[in-house]
């Protein structure tokens, strides 16, 4: 169902926390919870949209709530609320 979500990050942030060999160049695979909350940057503040979260990933906001819904499904973001139309999120605690 969400095969490919890695797509939806920026590829510059996911080589940041990847080592990469020559053979995987370019690949960046995502398996588990903390290999999606590392790509998650500080700057987010503590309750944000799908707009916000877009934003602050450098994706085209077209894809901000498919990345939230990723994020969600992943166990690292949750709904929390809503502001106006737009569902509200928060980071989930590692405990």
């Amino acid at each position: 169902m969400y095969r490919g979500a890695a797509a939806l990050l920026p590829a510059a942030m996911a080589a940041s926390n990847a080592a990469l060999s020559p053979a995987n160049a370019g690949t960046v695979r995502l398996k588990t919870p903390e290999d999606y909350a590392a790509l998650l940057p500080d700057t987010l503040p503590e309750a944000f949209t799908a707009r916000e979260l877009s934003k602050a990933l450098g994706l085209p906001q077209s894809q901000g709530s498919a990345a939230a819904n990723v994020l969600v499904h992943m166990g690292v973001i949750r709904q929390t609320g809503t502001r106006g139309r737009a569902f509200v999120y928060t980071i989930v605690k590692e405990e």
